[in-house]
């Protein structure tokens, strides 16, 4: 899958499983997430977390096309 042309929706569960995960950590970092089990044992806050993920994945793309722009 070329970077350049690759969408949200063409990633693996796999590969989105990570940003999930890295946007879980974020928002709790963050403070918009509750350090609790609640988090995992309910969908409460699935949307914030793939949206804050396909956030994270939008902004990793971005600066990988800049980078190689240079």
């Amino acid at each position: 899958m070329r970077l350049s042309t690759a969408k949200w929706e063409d990633l693996s569960e796999e590969e989105r499983e990570k940003w999930y995960e890295s946007a879980t950590d974020k928002l709790i970092d963050d403070g918009w997430l509750p350090l609790s089990d609640d988090v995992w044992a309910t969908d409460k806050y699935a949307d914030r977390i793939e949206e804050k993920a396909k956030e994270l994945w939008e902004d990793y793309k971005e600066d990988y096309l800049a980078s190689l722009a240079e």
